[in-house]
């Protein structure tokens, strides 16, 4: 079992709800924090999907965000909660980080000790736009992350650069493709770091009320990053460096337009002082993790 340190104090069992368990960075995130030996509770719409994605370890109940009643019934017992939301879209009628966060809040909030989100490093550093461009995606986000402040409810938020993770969700056939022009390197992040900085913030008071960059230490352009993938795990694909298509990719070809130009700083001094460098290199995470 892993045991996690902070100064003073070192903690050995961790419980931990999850909202939003199923997606592709909740998946791995959640066998990670099982691993690191946190007893995970996955609130989830669809329980024999979740069970075929999740470890058997984790207790899966029903809840609905949308259902405020589901939600009292599946976060009953609940003291610290983990938000993995997936980017909002701007366009629909129930926005989670929005209303989602209401609900949850209607029905639990007496007994919630920590709310624990991941988030956009863009909803952390608009100004690392040059433009001072902003997305709807971080605006909404933004405004749950405030909703949870002004209920008082210690709060931890990860904004996350990209994560390896997503290399593989962009080949096609025979080619890694490699959407737009990026201006500058990425500090790739990963689920396995991400799991550890969430289990040592758990119930950790000098994580409550703080917004943490979550980055790697090596940064790395988009396009080398793919190649880096390909090589390591010896896979025969081309990397492909395309434009952003213009309408086949709707609003998510919008972030990818809005990133081109994102000027990624290192920003995760504070992580690191407060919560430990995270483990894994670019090379590593891709060997370990895709």
């Amino acid at each position: 079992m892993f045991e996690f340190c902070t100064e003073s104090k070192s903690v050995k069992m961790k419980n931990l709800t999850v909202i939003g368990a199923t997606g592709k960075l909740a998946v791995p995130t959640i066998k990670r924090l099982v691993e690191n030996g946190v007893a995970v509770k996955a609130v989830v719409r669809d329980i024999e999907s979740a069970q075929e994605k999740l470890p058997e370890q984790v207790e899966i109940v029903q809840g609905d965000l949308e259902d405020v009643n589901s939600l009292r019934t599946a976060l009953d017992g609940t003291e610290y909660l983990y938000l993995n939301l997936s980017a909002p879209n701007p366009y629909a009628d129930f926005i989670p980080e929005v209303q989602g966060i209401e609900n949850i809040l209607e029905a639990a909030r007496e007994q919630l000790k920590q709310i624990i989100q991941i988030s956009g490093l863009g909803a952390l550093h608009p100004e690392y736009h040059p433009t001072g461009k902003k997305i709807i995606d971080n605006e909404l986000r933004s405004k749950g992350h405030e909703i949870i402040r002004n209920y008082g409810i210690p709060h931890t938020v990860f904004h996350c650069t990209w994560f390896i993770n997503a290399l593989p969700w962009f080949v096609q056939e025979e080619n890694l493709f490699v959407f737009g022009e990026y201006k500058t390197p990425m500090y790739w992040t990963n689920t396995t770091d991400l799991a550890d900085y969430v289990t040592a913030s758990i119930a950790n008071e000098d994580a409550f009320n703080k917004d943490f960059a979550l980055q790697g230490e090596e940064a790395m352009s988009y396009p080398d990053a793919a190649q880096a993938f390909v090589d390591i795990k010896q896979l025969p694909l081309n990397v492909i460096n395309a434009p952003v298509p213009e309408n086949d990719l709707g609003h998510f070809g919008d972030m990818l337009r809005y990133f081109e130009e994102f000027e990624e700083q290192f920003s995760a001094k504070d992580t690191f002082t407060v919560l430990g460098k995270p483990k894994l290199s670019v090379k590593d995470a891709i060997t370990e993790i895709l």
